[in-house]
C-alpha cells in the first residue's frame, strides 16, 4: 500500500473520527466502547438562522440571512445530550447566539441547561460576533471564535450583506472581558 494509502485508511479509522454513527449509536445504546472514544466533543448547531447574508457562507442554503429558519433543536433534547458524555461542546450555526426555539428559552438558558446536566463540560462558540448575549452563559464558556472576515467597514458591508463591521468590534472587546 502507498504512502498515500495508509494516511488515507489512517484519518478514515472510526477510532480517530469520535463522531462516526457506529461510535454514537454504541454510546447511545451503552455497548462497550473503545477508550479512544470517550473523549468525546460535540459541536452543536441549534439552528441555521443567521442574521447575516455572507454570500461563501455554505449554511445560507438553509435559511441564514434574509431567509430565517426556527431554531431545530428543541429544549427537551438538550438533556438527551448527556448520554454521549461529551468532555466540550461546541455551539455553531448559523448564528449560535441567535438560538430561541421558544420565547422564554435561549441561549443563555441553553447553556446553563447543559451544564447543569453534564457538570465539567466545557463550552466553545464559533460566532459572528453580531451579538453579545445577555446572562451568565459565559462563566461556562472556555474559548471562542469571532468570524469577522474583514478589515473594514466596506469590506465587511461587502462580504457580509449588513453594516455591522462596528458592532463586531464593540462585542469583541465584550467578548474578551
Amino acid at each position: 500500500m502507498a504512502t498515500s494509502d495508509n494516511l488515507a485508511f489512517k484519518l478514515r479509522d472510526p477510532n480517530r473520527i469520535l463522531l462516526t454513527l457506529p461510535l454514537l449509536r454504541q454510546k447511545i445504546i451503552s455497548k462497550k466502547i473503545s477508550p479512544k472514544s470517550d473523549n468525546i466533543e460535540l459541536q452543536l448547531t441549534g439552528s441555521q438562522t443567521c442574521n447575516l447574508h455572507c454570500w461563501y457562507c455554505s449554511t445560507r442554503r438553509w435559511g441564514s440571512g434574509k431567509n430565517k429558519t426556527q431554531s431545530f433543536f428543541p429544549p427537551k433534547n438538550l438533556k438527551k445530550l448527556k448520554i454521549f458524555q461529551p468532555k466540550a461542546i461546541i455551539l455553531s450555526g448559523g448564528e449560535p447566539t441567535l438560538y430561541q426555539p421558544t420565547k422564554s428559552f435561549g441561549f443563555n438558558q441553553a447553556i446553563l441547561t447543559m451544564a447543569k446536566i453534564i457538570p465539567g463540560v466545557k463550552f466553545g462558540l464559533i460566532t459572528n460576533g453580531t451579538i453579545f448575549p445577555s446572562g451568565s452563559w459565559t462563566k461556562h464558556c472556555q474559548w471562542l471564535r469571532i468570524s469577522l472576515d474583514a478589515g473594514s467597514s466596506k469590506t465587511y458591508l461587502k462580504l457580509k450583506g449588513a453594516n455591522l463591521f462596528d458592532t463586531v468590534l464593540k462585542n469583541f472587546k465584550n467578548y474578551l472581558k
